[in-house]
């Protein structure tokens, strides 16, 4: 859903609208480091972007001018929903 904040998102490349949507993403995102960053470290999984049953949905903004996607991963813990089963009336 939109909110103020995010209807007004500018692209970082160019300052053109970007168009809101979300990434749809179940085997997870892996970041690798560029090339001559001084550490230990090749490769790390990005939290929040593996999923098990069904793919995250990772709100995303994108600009069709650059070609140029930008999204948020992960959630806090606090966001997320609270699902239950509940029975029902009848």
């Amino acid at each position: 859903m939109a909110t103020e904040r995010t209807m007004n998102l500018r692209c970082p490349a160019c300052s053109g609208p970007m168009e809101e949507g979300n990434l749809p993403v179940s085997e997870g995102l892996i970041w690798v480091r560029a090339h001559g960053e001084d550490s230990g470290t090749f490769a790390e999984n990005i939290a929040g972007t593996h999923a098990v049953l069904r793919a995250n949905r990772m709100e995303a903004w994108r600009c069709r001018k650059c070609l140029l996607i930008t999204f948020r991963y992960g959630r806090p813990l606090k966001a997320r929903k609270n699902i239950s089963k509940t029975t029902p009336p009848g």
